[in-house]
């Protein structure tokens, strides 16, 4: 078919139809095909709802989504370090203990056991700590100094399962000191999702 006639068949094809056409004619090197189709894409006059709403609703959304990606694995660790604590405790009470039936008071007994029974565990889980709470940090600043929202509310709309993942380790997370370099770091990436989702793109 020659080509003009086959252009003249373009404005009977739906979008799906138009692009498959063009990206033939981009794959076979037919630079001048694949740039009409695409100068003589029809304009619609299309009704939707206000795209300032949900440009902000998707830029609060990566914000959240930033947020969990980075703090749950060390959410797991924590978890992970919680579940081992005692079991590590009681193996360390029994290797203290002398054998029976001259069984002495445990050293290691449930009143004394406080943090960690082994220096490991305590730098894995301080560490954890302080990676949560470098990241909480950051994003409580940028809710509050780029997008004029309150963290609060974002979290408790989108994520108000972290106060609950959260809730056991508090005492570990107040405990911990972040380095405010790093937490400035973090705020300009986080900073950089909220407002390449919000500004609109430009033609």
């Amino acid at each position: 078919m020659k080509p003009s006639r086959t252009r003249s068949l373009y404005p009977l094809t739906s979008g799906a139809e138009r692009f498959r056409l063009a990206l033939a004619a981009l794959a076979r090197g037919d630079l001048a095909e694949h740039a009409h189709l695409l100068r003589t894409r029809p304009v619609v006059t299309v009704r939707m709802t206000d795209p300032d709403f949900d440009r902000h609703a998707m830029a609060t959304l990566a914000l959240v989504h930033a947020l969990l990606l980075r703090c749950a694995p060390y959410v797991g660790w924590l978890d992970l370090l919680e579940i081992l604590n005692e079991p590590v405790w009681e193996a360390i009470d029994l290797l203290l203990t002398p054998p029976l039936p001259k069984r002495r008071p445990s050293r290691t007994h449930r009143s004394e056991r406080e943090g960690f029974p082994l220096m490991a565990m305590k730098v894995a889980g301080e560490y954890a700590a302080a990676q949560v709470k470098l990241c909480l940090e950051a994003f409580f600043r940028v809710c509050r100094e780029e997008a004029s929202l309150d963290p609060e509310h974002v979290l408790g709309a989108m994520a108000p399962f972290l106060g609950d993942a959260l809730a056991p380790h508090q005492a570990l997370m107040a405990s911990v000191q972040v380095a405010a370099a790093e937490v400035d770091e973090a705020c300009q990436d986080l900073a950089a999702i909220w407002w390449a989702w919000l500004v609109p793109e430009t033609p």
